[in-house]
């Protein structure tokens, strides 16, 4: 009997250790009857195959900002087990859904990358940093966050921009409103020993040239760099040369023996500009090439003390003394890990006393690429008196200061086109003042431009209540202003010409209104000028003030439009009695004005007495410099300057000189505006001219010539044109003609006889000129006498010379409407009439800025820093009507900043609904404090630390990737049976009921596993407490509470299921038993719904009493340790996600997670077994 008891207990046994299926042959039967998978599979009998992991998406941080755990298919995707494969969200890709796609596959303008190879790239273009070095042999940023392969972002081919390249950018270029700036500047050296062979080339904005040989000269270099397409010039292009190179020796080679530092400097593209890169591929005994980036220290502050340290590539020296040398600066650039030996120079330029003690020290970064960053000066200094300094020490660089601003900052930039057919894609729309310039790009020309004009005198975009946003036309009457000189003595032949008309007997100043209808024409008199003599003239409209030659008092005289009171004003006086011409460059930083003086012997070439001289309008007093000597040291002869002309555009002046006046030998020529760069522009066919104004939209000269008695139109560069034959490619392909010789004045045809000044009307396309012999101001078309009307005498004068025109573009005169759409206002003449925006506007003020957010793709700054603010967080397009953000698919938030929850679509509204409706959608930082310990207690953590936030990315995302926090309504009120969970990394899945597996329901020493038990001690004689248990807290318990009401309070939680309060020290009946009394009451709490080990019940105590020693409390102990299991079916079955419900075994049920049946749900009872079990007892009784 013994032995055939023995025999069944051990068929018992292996029955019950038997697993389902076997595991499937895909794992291990383990001794509890549980299969042990194989790698690859999972499942309660290894059915199921596992899908890959990868760095979690979105998770609940595990420590301070430690998260992004491994997950199956990343937290953002669903495991197909029948295939082992990811279904991932539409977001992501690959195996394990690790990958963030590319938008839109970067609209195949552009390059798909990782943060990490974001990191390690070189384009030349958008990825700049990694031409550093952090390691030995490595280029590029050191970056090893956990989104450093599972982020991918776009980097955009040049001329694309977006975070998918989906938009086309405009057009950057220089403010041409405003002056000074500097142009980029690099410096490249070349040593090589002879014999010296191989070659080089030169990269640019990610292009690189073909070879060149290293006896090369700079002809050669300067051709291969202009065949690249961001330096190529066009064949009309006014700027020779976008870029100018300047050899050691303009004869000499490359690379030489000695070596060769060579200056490249960009004339046309402005701004900061990427770096110039030089590869090498030479053969001889010795050699090098690179960039020279010079950056200069300088301490304004010879007494100040403390500490400074430097930043160069977002790594940081260690901190130097006020006394550090150059030899000190270079050790510790050098103690850099992006710096290597040879990459630093540090050079003193004065006695090695320090920094702050007068030492200026350059750094001469030596690299293949150019343009290093600049170095970032941190400081700690006080003065004498302990006080603080800031700024004490400066950098200077060779980078370029001037704008680079889209539309030459005088428009704005149209990128919305979603088609790349579209012509709105990548288009800039200039303001009212400007436009197309194919010279000089996007909105680089003002519409209105001439040497008479300086552009726009007010700001754009005024609009009136009834305009909305569209702007409103405002020109205003427009005058012409002419200087008559009266006291001549005319001929009879004119007198008899002009016998007709009303003789003005007044010198001065004339305005004159300009009309179509001759009714509304008027003639003012401005300024009596009796015994004065005017000659040339300006306006400045920004002051409201025209400026005029006055040979009276040698000198210039002013006077205030709108203010009839202040009469005229003596700016310069005494300098000399011929002065003639003058012209004025009104841009604010460089308000000038320029003045011609042929001298006391005219018409005689043999005497060179002219002279150009300059002074400035705001200077008080005016300081005259004189140009004269500087321009005849170039070959210039001046021997009777008359009309000058500026060209703001390109910083030009130009002249006429009459030269001799028996001769056809008049001439025009051309300086910078400080009378550098001077050349001959023309000198042909005039004889003596005077007057010249310029057409800067058509690249064109006018210019009055009395000998001829002519108006001649002429290119600008007319000898330079024929020269080069560039002449047939210009725009207006005017060349040089002669456009009017005859003039109608009244009903007679007259010929000219001594035209003076000169002025061109752009918005009508006409020009005006005066003529002394005719006495007169005539009008034409900019054609002359094959123009669309007859050249004919506009309005009569005695001696008029000078002429200026208002263009009514001036201030608006009485306007009810407000500028800059009415979202700023005017900043007048010292802001260049730009508006000055209410805080979110831009440009005219019809722009909005879109609100920022950290970049989700960018390139890595420095060592693990990465995702600097960027407009709608690189995630979405910048609507600038409105300053919206269109975000991605994915992504939301007003700057585009968060990644959304994973969300599921209800079929029947089509609405899309976070955590399909089923959870909570939190940021990473919520999600953190709901962290659990092991006994699955809630357990905070902080995710988003300010320490990690602000030296590092290593959790950037706290506030912007969301995680979805699952529902779990826990139990039924006092029952065993688990209303179920949702679960999944969407909550789109139910769980299923979890308990103890069945077979003996032991732990690995053979003991049957136990629930949990507490004991709760409580000494209190009134009053109430309460208990919690995993964040839930009952309602009030009364001290005399009796073990039923307290089941029923632990009941009643979300959290527990069942428990058995037993009363362990009752002094009498049980029914009589509380819960508190005078001596410490004590009860046992056996969880029978909770498994495993779990966090002790805590008690608030405030509202409980004590009679006698004033003290209450509750004190709770573990006295059982439970040790049940917590498995999903008890591992003895399948979950249909769809319901929630374990597909159990055969003859396994649900159980009471004790081994009997019960109402769980769970799989832990197993019945059949059970049956057989009780067959085998009664045998034996028998």
């Amino acid at each position: 009997m013994r032995l055939l008891l023995w025999i069944l207990m051990l068929m018992i046994r292996r029955i019950r250790m038997q697993c389902h299926k076997n595991c499937n042959k895909n794992g291990l039967c383990n001794t509890e009857g549980r299969c042990d998978c194989f790698e690859g599979w999972k499942g309660a009998d290894c059915s199921f195959r596992t899908c890959p992991q990868g760095r979690a998406w979105s998770d609940i941080a595990s420590g301070e900002d430690e998260a992004h755990g491994y997950a199956e298919c990343s937290n953002r995707g669903n495991c197909n087990t029948r295939s082992g494969m990811c279904e991932c969200d539409t977001l992501f890709e690959g195996n394990a859904c690790e990958r963030m796609k590319c938008p839109n596959d970067c609209s195949e303008k552009g390059m798909c990358l990782s943060l990490a190879e974001a990191a390690a790239t070189f384009d030349g273009y958008t990825l700049n940093r990694s031409m550093h070095r952090y390691q030995e042999y490595s280029l590029g940023v050191s970056y090893g966050v956990w989104d450093a392969k599972s982020i991918y972002g776009c980097v955009c081919d040049p001329g694309y921009i977006g975070h998918d390249c989906g938009r086309i950018t405009c057009g950057r270029q220089d403010d041409r409103r405003t002056v000074g700036g500097r142009d980029e500047t690099v410096h490249l050296y070349c040593r090589c020993t002879n014999p010296c062979n191989g070659t080089l080339t030169l990269s640019f904005y990610g292009e690189e040239t073909t070879s060149f040989q290293p006896s090369d000269t700079v002809s050669t270099v300067i051709n291969k760099l202009e065949a690249l397409r961001y330096i190529a010039t066009s064949v009309s292009s006014r700027v020779l040369y976008p870029i100018s190179v300047a050899f050691d020796d303009s004869d000499g080679a490359v690379c030489t023996e000695a070596g060769a530092l060579h200056s490249f400097t960009f004339q046309r593209d402005a701004g900061d500009l990427p770096p110039f890169w030089v590869q090498t591929d030479l053969d001889s005994t010795s050699y090098e090439a690179y960039f020279v980036t010079n950056q200069t220290l300088n301490c304004s502050c010879t007494e100040c003390k403390g500490t400074w340290s430097l930043e160069y590539d977002g790594r940081s020296t260690e901190y130097m003394s006020h006394l550090a040398t150059a030899v000190d600066v270079e050790s510790a650039l050098l103690a850099l890990d992006n710096l290597a030996p040879g990459d630093i120079r540090a050079v003193s330029h004065a006695s090695n006393s320090g920094i702050c003690r007068g030492e200026s020290i350059t750094l001469s970064f030596t690299m293949p690429s150019g343009n290093q960053p600049p170095v970032i000066v941190v400081s700690s200094f006080v003065d004498s008196y302990d006080l603080p300094v800031i700024d004490a020490i400066t950098v200077t660089t060779d980078d370029g200061t001037k704008e680079s601003a889209y539309c030459s900052n005088a428009g704005y930039c149209d990128e919305t086109g979603s088609d790349f057919s579209t012509t709105r894609n990548g288009t800039c729309y200039c303001d009212e003042n400007y436009e197309y310039d194919p010279d000089v790009g996007e909105c680089g020309r003002p519409r209105y431009n001439t040497s008479a004009w300086p552009g726009l005198q007010r700001c754009e975009g005024y609009i009136t209540t009834d305009s909305g946003m569209d702007a409103v036309t405002v020109v205003n009457t427009r005058y012409l202003y002419v200087a008559d000189r009266v006291n001549l003595t005319r001929s009879s032949s004119i007198a008899d010409v002009n016998s007709s008309r009303e003789i003005r007997d007044f010198a001065g100043i004339y305005k004159n209104t300009i009309s179509i209808d001759t009714d509304f024409r008027k003639q003012v008199h401005l300024v009596n000028m009796t015994n004065r003599s005017a000659f040339g003239i300006g306006l400045d409209l920004s002051y409201r003030r025209v400026y005029f030659v006055d040979q009276s008092i040698r000198g210039i005289s002013s006077y205030a439009l709108d203010n009839k009171t202040e009469g005229v004003r003596t700016i310069i006086a005494g300098v000399s009695e011929t002065i003639q011409d003058l012209t004025l460059n009104l841009l604010f930083e460089a308000r000038r004005c320029y003045v011609t003086d042929p001298g006391s012997i005219l018409g005689d070439s043999s005497v060179e007495d002219g002279e150009i001289w300059t002074f400035g309008l705001d200077q008080s007093p005016p300081i005259i410099t004189n140009l004269t000597t500087k321009i005849r040291n170039q070959n210039i002869n001046l021997t009777d300057p008359q009309g000058i002309a500026l060209d703001l555009q390109y910083r030009t002046m130009y002249w006429t000189d009459l030269g001799d006046t028996d001769l056809v030998d008049g001439k025009v020529y051309r300086c910078s505006l400080d009378g550098d760069d001077c050349i001959l522009v023309l000198d042909r066919i005039l004889a003596d001219p005077h007057g010249i104004v310029l057409d800067l939209r058509n690249y064109t000269m006018f210019i009055t010539d009395s000998g001829l008695g002519a108006i001649v139109k002429s290119q600008m560069n007319y000898e330079l044109d024929v020269a080069t034959s560039n002449a047939p490619f210009f725009r207006n392909r005017t060349w040089l003609q002669t456009i009017v010789t005859q003039v109608t004045v009244g009903t007679s045809t007259v010929p000219l006889i001594d035209p003076r000044g000169i002025v061109i009307d752009t918005i009508e396309d006409h020009i005006y000129w005066t003529d002394r012999g005719l006495g007169a101001i005539f009008q034409a078309d900019v054609n002359g006498t094959d123009g669309s009307i007859t050249p004919y005498a506009y309005s009569y004068h005695s001696d008029p010379i000078g002429l200026a025109l208002d263009n009514g573009l001036g201030p608006e005169e009485g306007l009810k409407a407000y500028p800059c759409y009415g979202h700023g206002y005017c900043g007048g003449v010292e802001e260049h009439f730009r508006c000055i925006c209410d805080e979110g506007w831009f440009g005219n003020c019809n722009m909005s800025f879109c609100p920022t957010g950290p970049a989700w793709f960018d390139q890595p700054s420095s060592t693990n820093k990465a995702h600097a603010p960027a407009t709608c967080s690189n995630a979405g397009h910048c609507d600038i009507s409105t300053g919206t953000c269109q975000c991605r698919d994915g992504f939301e938030g007003a700057a585009c900043e968060r990644l959304a929850c994973p969300s599921s679509t209800i079929s029947e509204s089509g609405i899309s609904i976070p955590c399909s409706g089923h959870g909570q959608c939190l940021t990473m930082r919520q999600a953190a404090l709901l962290a659990r310990d092991e006994m699955n207690d809630i357990s905070p953590v902080v995710y988003g630390s300010f320490y990690n936030s602000l030296n590092s990315s290593m959790a950037w995302d706290a506030d912007h990737i969301q995680h979805c926090i699952c529902y779990s309504e826990g139990f039924y009120n006092g029952t065993m049976q688990n209303i179920s969970a949702w679960t999944g990394y969407d909550c789109s899945r139910r769980a299923c009921p979890t308990g103890d597996p069945p077979n003996f329901a032991t732990d690995a020493n053979g003991t049957r596993r136990q629930f949990e038990t507490q004991s709760i001690e409580c000494s209190a004689t009134s009053g109430t407490f309460t208990l919690t248990f995993r964040q839930a807290t009952t309602d009030a318990i009364s001290y005399n509470a009796n073990a039923q009401t307290l089941t029923t309070r632990l009941q009643a939680l979300s959290t527990i299921g069942t428990v058995q309060v037993v009363p362990s020290n009752a002094s009498g009946p049980i029914s009589s038993w509380t819960v508190c009394n005078t001596t410490a009451a004590m009860a046992n709490i056996t969880f029978t719904s909770e498994l495993g080990d779990l966090p002790l019940l805590s008690a608030d105590t405030s509202q409980l009493r004590h009679e006698v020693t004033a003290d209450p409390g509750i004190l709770v102990l573990e006295t059982t340790k439970g040790t049940k299991l917590d498995l999903v079916c008890s591992d003895h079955g399948y979950c249909d996600e769809a319901t929630g419900e374990c597909q159990c075994f055969d003859n396994y049920h649900t159980s009471d997670a004790d081994g009997n049946f019960g109402v769980r749900g769970d799989c832990g009872y197993a019945g059949a077994l059970e049956l057989w079990t009780t067959n085998i007892v009664v045998a034996e009784d028998v």
